[in-house]
């Protein structure tokens, strides 16, 4: 793995600053070449990174956009789940409410807690 430097050394060099930044270590050993520890531990920051971004990337219904309709809307938010985020005219903020969707999948409906239907069909 020690090699790998010399064939990306701009890759290298920025896991090994994040991770100095992550670790607290304000020192910087200069010749990483046959520095495998370092190397290694650099390689699992990357990997750990990229899961973590891949992750945070998928949700239920991803890949897919949802409008929501209900008299008096001002906004909402469905992704495809098991509730919608419903907010109506006379109240300060929204709340999740329940939905049942269609057997396509493609329509979701709920009522809200002062009995205001909602509806969310995909896009």
């Amino acid at each position: 793995m020690a090699k790998s430097y010399k064939t990306h050394p701009p890759i290298i060099d920025y896991t090994l600053r994040l991770t100095y930044m992550f670790c607290g270590t304000n020192t910087r050993t200069q010749n990483f070449i046959g520095d495998d520890a370092m190397e290694t531990k650099s390689m699992w920051l990357v990997s750990v990174l990229a899961v973590g971004l891949l992750s945070a990337c998928a949700s239920p219904g991803s890949g897919s956009s949802w409008g929501c309709t209900a008299s008096g809307l001002v906004n909402s938010h469905y992704t495809g789940g098991d509730s919608a985020l419903i907010h109506l005219q006379g109240f300060s903020s929204g709340g999740n409410y329940a939905v049942t969707k269609s057997a396509d999948g493609n329509v979701a409906t709920g009522t809200t807690a002062n009995g205001t239907a909602f509806q969310c069909v995909k896009k």
